[in-house]
């Protein structure tokens, strides 16, 4: 008899068990809609290593708002490296690539005004031997004079004639050689400008289009003063005013 009630009681229990799990109300199984836009971050941060500031910082914007979103309204755990990781891209393309480039950009600059310094520095160095050899050969310069003078290569240009092997210096010699080669310059920078005959100068330019100065020792002192500065054990000198086109500036280049 206890047996029988035994089972009864258990079977009772098992009913009630049933029928409170069939009343409770089912699990509502949300799912959280995919964010596009974090996965648009993503992307153009990726994006961002070809394209640079043009899709890394959308980037950047768009991985805040999808993040934003997220928190407030829910989203996949994906979603949210998506947001993440498009944030990381975006900064890094924004500022460390930009940064690099920048740095490329004034290495660049920096190389090219170095070519420019250089050349100039090498033209001026011709301008003043080819002074000298026609010192060393007539025991005299291309301009007469008693006093140390300073002259440019645009108003006083036609002076230094004689260097070009013109009929100019027929008075000192009837042959005169060939002293002074530079290249033709180009839009009056870094060379040369001769007359339409191409045998007498119109103007000798720095590579920043400015006149290459010369000063030669006409008293025989065997010193020459430029800017302050005195020079000692030449002949002659010459030099650039530089990139700033102002003279005694220290971006100055001369030959001595």
């Amino acid at each position: 008899m206890s047996a029988c009630k035994e089972l009864l009681v258990k079977g009772m229990r098992s009913r009630i068990v049933k029928e409170m799990m069939l009343q409770q109300p089912p699990v509502d199984f949300v799912q959280h809609p995919v964010c596009k836009l974090a996965r648009v971050s993503f992307h153009c941060g990726l994006a961002g290593f070809f394209l640079g500031l043009l899709t890394g910082i959308p980037a950047i914007v768009m991985g805040h708002r999808a993040r934003a979103r997220i928190k407030k309204s829910g989203g996949t755990p994906e979603d949210l490296a998506y947001a993440r990781c498009g944030l990381i891209l975006g900064y890094f393309n924004t500022f460390f690539l930009s940064a690099l480039v920048g740095y490329a950009i004034l290495g660049g600059m920096r190389g090219r005004n170095l070519f420019l310094t250089t050349q100039t520095f090498h033209n001026a160095a011709r301008i003043e031997a080819a002074v000298d050899s026609f010192y060393l050969d007539y025991g005299s310069f291309p301009v007469s004079g008693s006093v140390d003078t300073t002259l440019d290569f645009l108003h006083d240009a036609s002076k230094f004639d004689v260097l070009m092997g013109s009929p100019a210096g027929a008075t000192v010699s009837p042959s005169i050689p060939l002293y002074l080669s530079l290249r033709i310059a180009k839009n009056g920078k870094g060379g040369i400008v001769y007359d339409a005959s191409g045998t007498k100068i119109k103007g000798i330019f720095d590579s920043w289009g400015n006149p290459y100065r010369i000063r030669m020792d006409f008293d025989l002192d065997g010193a020459i003063t430029v800017n302050g500065t005195v020079v000692h054990g030449k002949n002659v000198v010459v030099w650039s005013d530089g990139p700033d086109g102002a003279p005694g500036t220290p971006d100055d280049i001369g030959t001595w």
